[in-house]
């Protein structure tokens, strides 16, 4: 029964095939990164291409001119005709701070924009680098680290050879 035993453990272990998946899953991660990140990329530019409602604010704001325009080229009377210049000329400057506000959210939506570009663009090389140093270093290390074991089991096991006189 002891040798039985000793067989199967003298007997060479059959390699299990590689699956296609397991030869090729760095280039299959990198190659859906880099998809994914280009998905991304252009769902941002498509975000960025709509346009921009108009605030309530502003829209108020240029009627409230047009009207006031509209009087005063109607008036006939000089004092009617200098309050109406000094009510459309508040209602230019609301319409100009208000114009200001919605031009400086706009900005701040294509800062946010490029800042999250950047974090796509080096979290997508990070997760290439990560994927591409623990399938390819690391394995390609574990085979040559069964190559070596391979080779002592080899070399300790076959029988000394008596030295040649």
């Amino acid at each position: 029964m002891a040798s039985e035993g000793n067989a199967d453990v003298d007997r060479p272990a059959i390699p299990k095939p590689d699956s296609w998946l397991s030869k090729n899953i760095a280039s299959t991660i990198s190659v859906f990164t880099l998809v994914f990140s280009f998905l991304l990329f252009f769902y941002f530019v498509y975000l960025a291409s709509m346009p921009n409602p108009v605030s309530p604010e502003v829209t108020a704001s240029t009627a409230m001119v047009n009207d006031l325009t509209a009087q005063y080229a109607k008036a006939t009377d000089p004092k009617e005709r200098t309050q109406l210049l000094e009510s459309l000329n508040m209602a230019q400057r609301a319409l100009d701070n208000n114009l200001r506000i919605a031009l400086d959210q706009k900005d701040q939506k294509g800062m946010m924009k490029d800042f999250v570009l950047y974090i796509l663009g080096v979290l997508s090389s990070l997760i290439t680098t990560v994927f591409g140093y623990y399938f390819g270093s690391s394995r390609s290390s574990a085979k040559k680290d069964d190559a070596f074991a391979k080779m002592v089991s080899d070399a300790t096991s076959r029988p000394a050879e008596p030295p040649v006189q």
